[in-house]
């Protein structure tokens, strides 16, 4: 699994896992990346520091201690957030982002328990709702990239829901 900071051409920053590189490659050709701001998408990989741990080597009688470098801290921002994760602590940020997917997960089963899975039907749906046609309800399903452009463009409020890594699997 690789990590990717992207950006859309709205300018809005955000996270995404992906298989391998290639997988990026491959669904951005598609135009199946989309920005869960805007839904644009137009997504491209942000410029991004890697997350190289330290080699350890054993102490030999020659070393001297070497004090800590003062810039060895790294802070990484996850979708916009104004509160960064410090990952200068490798197991602090593992623990930091297990917080995180168990909140979006939590976040996710909520919304799902108290809406109704309209499937494919989904833009048809949220557009009767929106001009009010129908009563209005909590619904969620499945919308093509075009699809969310058009409710976008037609005022259309709504949210992707989070891919979580058993998603993928």
């Amino acid at each position: 699994m690789i990590r990717y900071q992207l950006i859309c051409d709205e300018e809005h920053t955000f996270e995404s896992w992906f298989a391998n590189s290639a997988a990026f490659d491959s669904l951005s050709d598609l135009g199946e990346i989309t920005c869960p701001i805007c839904g644009s998408t137009q997504v491209r990989k942000a410029i991004m520091a890697p997350n190289v741990s330290p080699r350890t080597r054993q102490k030999s009688s020659d070393d001297a201690p070497r004090p800590a470098s003062s810039t060895s801290s790294e802070v990484a921002t996850i979708a916009d957030s104004d509160a960064p994760v410090d990952v200068s602590n490798n197991s602090d940020a593992a623990a930091q982002v297990a917080q995180l997917v168990e909140a979006i997960r939590q976040v996710r089963d909520e919304v799902l328990a108290k809406s109704e899975n309209v499937g494919s039907r989904f833009a048809e749906e949220a557009r009767k709702i929106h001009f009010e046609e129908v009563e209005p309800r909590a619904i969620y399903g499945q919308a093509t990239s075009e699809e969310a452009r058009d409710l976008v463009e037609d005022g259309v409020d709504f949210y992707a829901l989070p891919t979580l890594p058993e998603d993928r699997n």
